[in-house]
């Protein structure tokens, strides 16, 4: 009797210390074991899950980093690109720039040139028939004391006659430095004409270029744009 007590002692006391408890094979087992094994499994399954949530964290981190190099290599090799282009740009403009500055020079060259021939033309002729009118005046002059004399002009009408043949010759090279007077200025004036066109033409054809050149760069930057 006393053994039954004692054993039914070592129950409560087994019940006591373990809560409730469940005869299992022969003996008193606390069904919390199997709840702790419950959660070590759950805290490790967690665990795993944190880790693996972790590394996809850190792949994603790799590949936008490794995205974000790329796009910074395309985008600098076409900004290199582009810069290239831009400086053939440049370059074409300055080598179009340079064949109309040549290209004015050389026309501001062949219309001084020809202004030079005219003005030489001028005064050859002018000067030629100076010559002439001087020579046919001494040989007048010369002439005139015998043709006066043949008429019997003497004194005073003979004086007058020759002084009439000075101014004759006066008046013809009068004329004739006056014709010069004119053509010379009438071949500046038409040199000035010939070198304002010119410029005209030079400074339209720079403001077309440099319109040009900057309308291309526009296009080309616009084009990359689209590119990065």
């Amino acid at each position: 009797m006393k053994h039954n007590n004692l054993s039914g002692k070592k129950s409560n006391q087994f019940k006591t210390e373990y809560g409730n408890s469940g005869y299992v094979s022969g003996g008193w087992v606390d069904p919390s074991w199997a709840d702790r094994g419950n959660i070590s499994t759950a805290t490790f399954t967690t665990q795993a899950s944190a880790k693996k949530t972790t590394a996809s964290q850190r792949a994603a981190e790799r590949a936008a980093t490794q995205a974000a190099a790329e796009k910074a290599q395309r985008q600098a090799a076409l900004t290199a690109q582009m810069n290239s282009s831009i400086a053939q740009l440049e370059q074409a403009y300055q080598n179009r720039r340079t064949y109309l500055e040549n290209s004015y020079q050389t026309s501001i060259g062949a219309a001084e040139g020809n202004h030079k021939t005219t003005v030489a033309g001028v005064n050859a002729g002018i000067d030629r028939s100076l010559q002439e009118a001087y020579i046919s005046y001494m040989k007048n002059k010369e002439a005139l004391p015998q043709t006066l004399s043949s008429l019997g002009i003497h004194g005073g009408m003979a004086e007058s006659t020759a002084a009439r043949l000075a101014n004759n010759y006066g008046a013809v090279r009068g004329s004739l430095e006056s014709t010069r007077a004119g053509q010379l200025a009438d071949a500046l004036a038409a040199l000035e004409k010939q070198r304002e066109a010119l410029l005209r033409e030079y400074q339209a054809g720079l403001t077309t270029e440099q319109s040009n050149r900057a309308k291309a760069e526009s296009d080309l930057r616009l084009q990359y744009a689209k590119l990065f």
